[in-house]
């Protein structure tokens, strides 16, 4: 499965890379002097976008097929499985891939990590704590470092601030993990990982509401209309060009 996820990325991450984005066209063609066929809105702009979309769930649909084959084949020879170890029945190869784009979504959405969702899911699914932190955390460098790679590239992200974040990030990332083993061997035990995932999960949801309601509030108190009455031509202008602006944006990004 290594091989395919690393393939996926490779691919993923140079598709996006020659779509470009709303801060100019991709640098691959315009080196060749082909910039003008993935222009924002233009048919190669929606095929590249279009395919960055579906080569993640046709290589899903492959690695479903060859799990639940697996799954299949040990049935038959009357293998059992370890506590904690995953079982890709017919309902988990359909239930917990949808999960996983549900989670993409919500992350891409909301500007959450998607390790937030797949930590949770993975320990339902049955796995032991650290298997399931550890599985979360390589799911999520995948998704991670391209959306930075192709940050980079196109110059949406300015090189310190990976840098800079990157560096921290994983510092944080490693007396992570020296904690939680030391914990362990001097515990004996992995609950706090949950609880710790739980922690994590609460004080974020919190944070989200936090943020959304002084971003509500604020938004409200300066645009809160004076009158009952229609708002004054000028005004209802300036809301028309809004809202022209929002749906020309779907094809900057």
């Amino acid at each position: 499965m290594i091989p395919m996820a690393t393939g996926t990325w490779l691919l993923v991450s140079w598709l996006s890379l020659l779509r470009g984005s709303r801060r100019g066209p991709s640098p691959l063609l315009q080196a060749v002097g082909c910039a003008h066929l993935t222009l924002p809105c233009t048919s190669g702009w929606w095929a590249l976008l279009a395919l960055v979309a579906v080569l993640p769930l046709g290589v899903t649909r492959v690695a479903a097929s060859r799990l639940l084959a697996r799954h299949r084949a040990q049935v038959a020879s009357g293998y059992v499985h370890m506590p904690g170890e995953p079982v890709w029945t017919p309902r988990a190869v359909v239930l917990y891939p949808s999960a996983c784009v549900l989670a993409g979504v919500a992350a891409g959405l909301l500007g959450i990590g998607g390790g937030m969702i797949k930590g949770p899911l993975l320990l339902e699914m049955g796995l032991v704590p650290q298997a399931a932190a550890a599985t979360s955390a390589f799911m999520i460098f995948f998704t991670s470092s391209s959306t930075t790679l192709q940050f980079l590239l196109l110059g949406a992200l300015p090189a310190e601030y990976a840098v800079l974040y990157g560096v921290i990030g994983f510092a944080a990332a490693l007396l992570g993990g020296l904690a939680v083993r030391y914990a362990m061997r001097r515990n004996g035990g992995s609950a706090f990982i949950v609880f710790a995932i739980a922690i994590v999960l609460g004080v974020s949801t919190v944070l989200m509401m936090w943020v959304g309601v002084q971003d509500h509030l604020h938004a409200f108190s300066d645009h809160a209309p004076r009158s009952l009455a229609s708002p004054p031509p000028a005004q209802e202008h300036s809301r028309r060009l809004s809202l022209h602006s929002s749906l020309d944006s779907l094809c900057m990004f």
